[in-house]
C-alpha cells in the first residue's frame, strides 16, 4: 500500500474568497434551485450578513424568502420547525440557505429533510428512516464560531438525534462579508466552522 496517495470524499462543496458570496446564486442555479428560503438568527440580520446576502442575489432574478430570525440559544422545537415547513411548502421554495451559527444550520438540515421527504421522516431517529426523495439544495453560511456541526451529517431537535449522509449541506460558504465581527480571529473561526 502506498501511504503517499489517498482520496478524500466530502459531500459538501466549500467556497470561500472575495467573490464567493456573489457566486452563490450561480452555484444554487447549477443545482436546480430557483427560489431559496433563508433561515437566519437575529444577530445575522441585525449585523448585516443577511443584507449582504440580499445584495449578492439582487441581480440574479432569484427571489429570497426571509422569515423572522430566531434568537440564538433558543432550542429548536418541532413546533417551530412545523411553522417553517408550512411557509416553505405554501410559498413553493426549492432550496435553503442557512445564515448564522450551529443552531441555524441544524434547523436548516432538519427543515430540508422534512420538506424533501415529508414531515413524517422526523418521527424516526438515527438511521431508522429511509429517504424516498433526494434532498433539496442546502447552503450554510456560518457567521460566527461554531462547534463544527454546521457541515456534518447530524442534527438535533428536542433531544432527538438524526444522522444521515444527506443531512450534510451541499455548500459551505465562508467570506469576511458574512462574519458578524470583523476581527481576524472571528473570520478564521467562521471559516473553520465550514471546514469542520
Amino acid at each position: 500500500m502506498n501511504s503517499n496517495r489517498f482520496s478524500f470524499l466530502c459531500r459538501t462543496k466549500t467556497c470561500f474568497g472575495k467573490n464567493a458570496l456573489d457566486h452563490l446564486p450561480f452555484e444554487l442555479t447549477g443545482m436546480g434551485a430557483q427560489k431559496p428560503f433563508v433561515l437566519h438568527d437575529s444577530p445575522s440580520h441585525e449585523a448585516g450578513p443577511v443584507k449582504q446576502l440580499i445584495r449578492a442575489f439582487q441581480d440574479s432574478g432569484m427571489p429570497l424568502g426571509i422569515p423572522a430570525g430566531f434568537e440564538p440559544g433558543t432550542p429548536l422545537t418541532k413546533k417551530a420547525l412545523k411553522e417553517y415547513y408550512q411557509v416553505y411548502t405554501d410559498k413553493g421554495f426549492d432550496s435553503i440557505i442557512a445564515v448564522g451559527g450551529d443552531a441555524v444550520c441544524n434547523a436548516a438540515k432538519l427543515l430540508n429533510l422534512s420538506v424533501s421527504n415529508g414531515p413524517e421522516v422526523l418521527q424516526h431517529q438515527d438511521n431508522s428512516f429511509r429517504l424516498t426523495q433526494p434532498v433539496n439544495p442546502l447552503a450554510v453560511l456560518p457567521t460566527v464560531m461554531g462547534m463544527g456541526r454546521a457541515t456534518d451529517c447530524t442534527a438535533l431537535i428536542e433531544n432527538s438525534r438524526y444522522r444521515h449522509p444527506e443531512l450534510a449541506p451541499d455548500i459551505a460558504l465562508a467570506t469576511r462579508k458574512m462574519v458578524t465581527g470583523q476581527k481576524l480571529t472571528q473570520v478564521v473561526d467562521a471559516v473553520l466552522a465550514c471546514l469542520a
